[in-house]
């Protein structure tokens, strides 16, 4: 069953909740159950994720998960031909199963990691030293 994402005002009510203390108390009916540390750590990390808009969340350590190229592709935010390209050319460590291509989700973090990095660098490259004008726009 696919999982919605509740409307911005809920979540971010929800984070402002959550943000300061380091213990909160869920209560449904008669009962309820104190969280805090770890598990309210990573309550604020979903929460912060869900509010920045489309994510895909990874719970536990799944990192040696095989992907297919489309999942890659869902994940990268590209084409799944763009992936197959980036696999051909080594940019992408990949294995094969038969003729499909699998993927490492470890791999594919880091190579999505180092693409921010890259792109950063880039953008950062061709900003003047002086910064913007207003009248350059």
């Amino acid at each position: 069953m696919p999982i919605t994402s509740p409307p911005r005002d809920r979540l971010r009510e929800l984070e402002m909740i959550i943000a300061g203390g380091g213990e909160i108390t869920i209560v449904e009916g008669e009962s309820s159950l104190r969280v805090g540390g770890e598990t309210l750590a990573a309550m604020r990390q979903i929460i912060a994720a869900l509010n920045s808009g489309s994510v895909s969340l990874l719970l536990g350590d799944a990192r040696d998960t095989e992907l297919t190229s489309q999942e890659v592709a869902d994940l990268l935010n590209v084409s799944r031909p763009y992936v197959v390209k980036l696999a051909r050319e080594g940019k992408l460590p990949h294995k094969r199963v038969g003729n499909r291509h699998r993927f490492l989700l470890s791999d594919v973090q880091e190579y999505d990691q180092r693409h921010r990095v890259e792109r950063e660098q880039a953008l950062t490259a061709i900003v003047p030293s002086s910064g913007y004008d207003p009248a350059d726009f």
